[in-house]
């Protein structure tokens, strides 16, 4: 697993797609505008308190949830790029990451994350 989201730097997206032969989805749970926590502002190099779009989804193989994930990104950044992630949809982020030379994936982090 650590290999799988520290090592690799390819798509997990594509990973997930091919082990799930094709039977992979995302399920948006969650995405606007809010303030970030503190930890994601450092990471972004904002001020606490500053406001992103934040997007959570489950990253499903065979209709069961695989991955849970929050990905963030500096409102200010937004605004600058002109992107509209609020047409994402279901549509997978990475698949927009890999897609769009504006985009540039971060240190992942993984944690147990509150139910």
């Amino acid at each position: 697993m650590h290999d799988w989201l520290f090592v690799d730097k390819g798509s997990l997206t594509r990973r997930l797609t091919a082990l799930a032969d094709g039977a992979f989805s995302v399920v948006p749970l969650e995405e606007g505008w809010q303030t970030l926590r503190d930890d994601e502002c450092g990471a972004l190099g904002v001020s606490n308190g500053s406001q992103g779009w934040v997007r959570e989804v489950y990253l499903r193989g065979h209709l069961q949830p695989w991955v849970f994930a929050r990905s963030v990104a500096a409102r200010s950044a937004l605004e600058q790029s002109g992107l509209d992630l609020q047409g994402l949809g279901s549509r997978s982020l990475g698949e927009l990451r890999f897609s769009d030379r504006a985009f540039a994936r971060g240190p992942l982090q993984a944690c147990r994350y509150p139910a």
